[in-house]
């Protein structure tokens, strides 16, 4: 059996907590979803107020497992199960304290700190309250009520309302102000000094609205999709890792659905969005090759508008992009994947619009009945135009799925001749 759990559902001590698991009988090769009460262990030695967890009363704000035990968050509050028994919250004893008895330990700070999510990372789970993240570790090997310890390792705004998510081997978590989303990464997580948290989420703050709380993560594929209830955008960061310090590419994009998303979710790296639609709900499914949405036959635009091309050189550990320079762009080399055909327009400030269509599939370089698809392909676009009086943008509707892998540019570049100090 695979828990599955749910998010503050009850109180412990009426034994009302719910919990949902998956059940699947191989005698029979048929599986169903169970949701039902649990029987509680009973406790056995001491009394109530002593031995009591420390939730008793209080709203269960998440639950989770960790080092073998089931975790509740709590207010204040860190419980654990006895190890190895997840339905049993009490002591084998009231003379003396085993390894295995259940945990209970409460986080402090200068002012309050309740707990709302937590995720593991190797032997320590990273426990997050609306202003505070604590360390739920040991310097032990064995975790027990005498070797626990919770320690404050960073303080940032966290969204209640989001779960904390894997970005590569770093922990990734939505921040919240009164305006706008928020999305951090936690480096450098270890049981003695604070962490390294950094702001990925910076270049796109001004339009990165508040409440983008419905996160997924998918660490094959290096994506973060961020999503919000009710609106039609989804958001997605796109990472390629050397190392857990060391970013090679980092960017942002977004997608629009057609109607406001109620939830998301990825299965073997294909995204689901959950969707309203008159009065009910309909599931949009991502196609992988093209990466677009499939869903009665409706026809979708893929839509990329390329940055300003400047000239960069590296300084140190840095680099610095000459806006002061003259740069006449000839040509640019576009390197794509799974792609079918794609139009490329060229705005230019006094002149016409340059449009064309790049037709990626030729005949007879396809087997019948399969898609009219090229793997791999580079063509040449060109330009001859100075680098802030063009804008390009690249289009692909549904029929023509385009997937850009990277581009190169060529073209004249002088610093006219200014001194810097």
């Amino acid at each position: 059996r695979h828990f599955c759990l749910s998010r503050g559902l009850g109180d412990v001590y009426k034994r009302q907590v719910v919990l949902r698991w998956y059940k699947y009988d191989q005698s029979t090769d048929t599986d169903e979803w169970i949701l039902a009460p649990i029987k509680w262990a009973e406790r056995t030695a001491g009394t109530a107020e002593d031995y009591n967890p420390s939730f008793v009363g209080q709203p269960i704000n998440n639950l989770m497992f960790f080092r073998n035990r089931l975790v509740f968050l709590s207010g204040q509050s860190v419980v654990t199960s006895r190890a190895g028994d997840y339905t049993n919250l009490f002591p084998a004893t009231a003379l003396t304290v085993s390894p295995s008895d259940p945990v209970d330990v409460e986080a402090n700070a200068n002012y309050t700190a309740n707990l709302h999510a937590g995720i593991q990372i190797n032997n320590a789970l990273v426990v997050f309250g609306e202003y505070h993240q604590f360390l739920l570790t040991t310097d032990s090997d064995i975790f027990s009520p005498n070797t626990a310890k919770l320690s404050q390792i960073a303080a940032y705004h966290f969204d209640i309302n989001s779960e904390p998510f894997m970005i590569g081997t770093n922990v990734g978590f939505m921040g919240a102000t009164d305006k706008e989303s928020r999305l951090y990464e936690m480096t450098n997580i270890f049981r003695e000094g604070q962490t390294d948290v950094a702001e990925r989420s910076k270049l796109v703050y001004k339009t990165f609205t508040k409440d983008y709380s419905i996160v997924e993560s998918s660490r094959e594929s290096g994506l973060v999709i961020m999503g919000k209830k009710g609106s039609d955008t989804i958001w997605l960061y796109k990472y390629f890792k050397e190392n857990s310090q060391t970013d090679v590419q980092q960017a942002w994009f977004k997608w629009t659905t057609p109607d406001p998303i109620a939830f998301q979710f990825m299965s073997k790296e294909t995204h689901y969005a959950v969707v309203y639609n008159n009065d009910g709900l309909r599931i949009l499914k991502q196609e992988k090759k093209s990466g677009v949405y499939l869903d009665e036959g409706q026809k979708y635009e893929l839509k990329v508008e390329l940055p300003t091309f400047y000239v960069k050189k590296q300084e140190q550990q840095a680099f610095r992009a000459d806006t002061t320079g003259s740069l006449t762009l000839h040509r640019m080399h576009v390197n794509t994947g799974v792609s079918n055909y794609y139009t490329v327009t060229m705005t230019r400030p006094g002149k016409d619009d340059y449009v064309v269509r790049y037709d990626q599939s030729m005949q007879d370089g396809y087997l019948a009945d399969a898609n009219p698809i090229s793997y791999d392909r580079e063509e040449t676009i060109p330009i001859y135009e100075r680098n802030v009086n063009v804008n390009i943008k690249i289009t692909s509707d549904f029929d023509g799925p385009f997937t850009l892998y990277s581009l190169r540019w060529e073209g004249d570049y002088n610093n006219r001749y200014y001194k810097r100090i």
